[in-house]
């Protein structure tokens, strides 16, 4: 008896405890329920403001297509004032401005010249307005003809530097992009297919590097990790040596003394593969490191010192 009633009072107990289970569910599937109605008034809310679903298909549809031609449009219009040189213009502008300027002190200078000779000749009794006409209007053809000549070698200056440009960025372009090039096959094996590499110019040479990956934005030297940079350098430094190993007969020895310190192992993992093309184009890689395990992988003579 007493072991049945401890059992009846451990069902008790349990049938309490599924008891206050089921309240908490019911509870819970009454704030569901509610949460649901809320749900399904919030959607026909929305649908009642944005309209059908097909109607918000074409309307996001025809953004779309607005969004695609006005960026074709922006492409163009950029496209267009680059071949206009603004900064060129500028700089027409100024020397224009100041050639202007000295023009209107000549001619202040003339006027008062003007002024001082007809009130010399007024003092002296003999003013000719014949005379002071002819002398203005030759003085006025002098001057169109002085600013005709100036406008035709303006405009020769002009001419002359848009073609002095474009022919100095052809001839930068033919000679940097090999070099971008290089360094992209190589940076490939780090960061993957698509990487391009841009290599950005200005009068004194070479001003930078930007390195370019599909679906990201461009990213300069100066803002990348220090795993990133050593890698972009280490690709820069491969691509350099293998230009100039042309003249050394296809092979040139290139040191690495640490240079991966930021590096983590997936990414020495990569730089392997960068390192093993260069090899394989021709380059003799020497590679120093504290910690050999990381480049066992690579395939190539070790000597422990």
């Amino acid at each position: 008896e007493a072991a049945a009633l401890q059992n009846a009072e451990k069902t008790r107990s349990r049938r309490d405890a599924a008891a206050l289970t089921v309240q908490k569910h019911r509870e819970q599937l009454t704030t569901s329920r509610q949460s649901l109605r809320d749900l399904e008034t919030r959607l026909h809310v929305l649908e009642d403001t944005h309209g059908a679903e097909a109607a918000r298909q074409l309307a996001h549809s025809t953004a779309a297509q607005n969004a695609q031609a006005v960026s074709l449009q922006l492409t163009a219009t950029r496209a267009a004032l680059a071949e206009l040189a603004p900064d060129a213009l500028s700089a027409d502008l100024a020397r224009f401005t100041r050639a202007l300027q000295l023009q209107e002190t000549h001619r202040r200078g003339a006027e008062n010249q003007r002024l001082i000779a007809r009130d010399r000749l007024t003092l002296d009794g003999s003013s000719d307005p014949s005379a002071d006409l002819s002398h203005a209007q030759a003085r006025r053809q002098s001057s169109q003809e002085r600013y005709a000549s100036d406008l035709r070698r303006a405009k020769a200056i002009e001419k002359l530097h848009l073609l002095f440009s474009s022919c100095r960025e052809a001839i930068d372009q033919s000679l940097v992009q090999p070099l971008a090039d290089r360094i992209a096959i190589y940076l490939q094996c780090v960061f993957g297919p698509g990487t391009a590499v841009r290599v950005n110019l200005s009068d004194s040479g070479i001003a930078g590097i930007e390195l370019l990956r599909p679906g990201f934005p461009a990213f300069p030297f100066a803002n990348l990790s220090g795993g990133a940079k050593e890698q972009v350098a280490a690709a820069t430094r491969l691509a350099m040596a293998e230009i100039l190993a042309a003249d050394h007969n296809g092979c040139l020895p290139i040191l690495f003394d640490d240079a991966f310190a930021y590096a983590d192992r997936d990414r020495v993992a990569a730089l392997q593969r960068m390192l093993d093309l260069a090899a394989r184009r021709g380059l003799q890689i020497i590679l120093l490191t504290c910690t050999p395990s990381d480049y066992s992988a690579l395939g190539a003579h070790e000597v422990r010192l």
